[in-house]
């Protein structure tokens, strides 16, 4: 399985976005990525486990997290430092 770390969030309003991206990706429920989202905008780190998905895929989500200013640590897919942001 893989996961990725989120270092934290500054935007509370892309709530929703994050929710949406993450809620048939991730083996987590809406609550709890809603939970995940109120620890990133306390600058608190969360490990986003994944269902069974390719690493194009899982890029792309990466993308897409960035894309919502959230601080990306590390993960089990990618090797490029391309989408990390860094604290």
């Amino acid at each position: 399985m893989h996961h990725i770390e989120l270092l934290g969030a500054d935007n509370k309003d892309f709530r929703i976005k994050f929710i949406s991206i993450l809620k048939y990706t991730s083996i987590y429920d809406t609550k709890t990525l809603s939970s995940f989202y109120d620890d990133l905008l306390n600058s608190k780190k969360v490990i986003i486990e994944f269902r069974e998905l390719d690493n194009k895929f899982l890029n792309d989500i990466a993308s897409k997290l960035t894309d919502l200013y959230i601080r990306i640590g590390g993960s089990s897919f990618h090797e490029d430092d391309e989408f990390y942001i860094e604290e």
